[in-house]
């Protein structure tokens, strides 16, 4: 996630900082955003717990075959839509 963060920053021109939150944390925050429901909290908690594990990090060719492309790199999707990200 620190290495995402730095392409946001190098791409945007500013700083751009991750912070690691535990998932109880993460339940907080989320509990405090209207029209979340409490199964959404739970599957994205349990969705954080398993990132925090590694157990999501492996490359597939999923994006290419449903897509009929291969995925374009962060760096490529936030210069293509920098507006997005503008304050």
């Amino acid at each position: 996630m620190a290495e995402q963060a730095a392409v946001f920053s190098h791409e945007l021109g500013r700083p751009v900082e991750y912070v690691d939150l535990s998932v109880e944390r993460w339940r907080q925050l989320l509990s405090q955003v209207d029209g979340v429901s409490a199964y959404l909290i739970e599957h994205l908690s349990r969705v954080a717990e398993t990132h925090q594990l590694g157990e999501q990090d492996m490359v597939t060719d999923v994006v290419e075959t449903i897509g009929g492309a291969p995925p374009t790199s962060l760096a490529t999707f936030i210069h293509e839509n920098r507006a997005l990200f503008e304050r």
